[in-house]
Parts: structure tokens; sequence; C-alpha cells
């Protein structure tokens, strides 16, 4: 939150700090991960290991329960959820219901 309240000042530099911070406690938080990337390729930074962590934590993620923990991070982040199918489940389009 702290994050992206800096980035939206544009105090970018304070942002990445907080950010690399939180990954650094938090290495599985997707938003971060996205975050990171984004932040640093607008910086001219290298965000390669940031997507491709953010890559490999989404493929473990498909297994089952989504990265965030299994609702779709409860932020309004992506506009998707996890619906049980049958035995399965699917994917489906949320960002109709958000608020």
């Amino acid at each position: 939150m702290q994050a992206s309240c800096h980035r939206r000042l544009g105090d970018f530099s304070r942002a990445l700090q907080i950010y690399q911070s939180v990954h650094a406690s938090h290495p599985e938080d997707s938003d971060c991960l996205k975050a990171l990337v984004v932040l640093c390729q607008d910086l001219g930074r290298p965000w390669e290991g940031y997507q491709q962590r953010l890559v490999r934590l989404q493929e473990r993620g498909r297994g089952g329960e989504s990265a965030e923990g299994g609702g779709g991070g409860g932020r309004g982040g992506g506009g998707r959820a996890r619906k049980k199918k049958g035995g399965d489940y699917a994917d489906v389009d949320v960002g109709s219901l958000l608020i």
C-alpha cells in the first residue's frame, strides 16, 4: 500500500525500495512481483528476474489454488477467480462484479 502511494506520487526510488523490501519478506506475493516488473521497466532497470519469478509462481498456482491464495487477491487486481465446476476448476471473469 505504501509503495503504491509513493509510486503514484512520483517517488519511484522510494516505491522501488519498499517493493524490494516486501518481496524479500514475501517472495510469493504476486502483486508485489507484478509491481516490481512494471516499475523496473519504467525506470529502465533490470526486470527480467522478477518476471521469471512471477511466471514460476503463476505456473505453480495453476496446480489447484491460485498463487494469491485462492480468491484473486481480494483487492480487485486481475478480475479473475476460480470456480469449481463438476470435478474441475474453471476460470471465471469477475471483473464486472468488482466495485
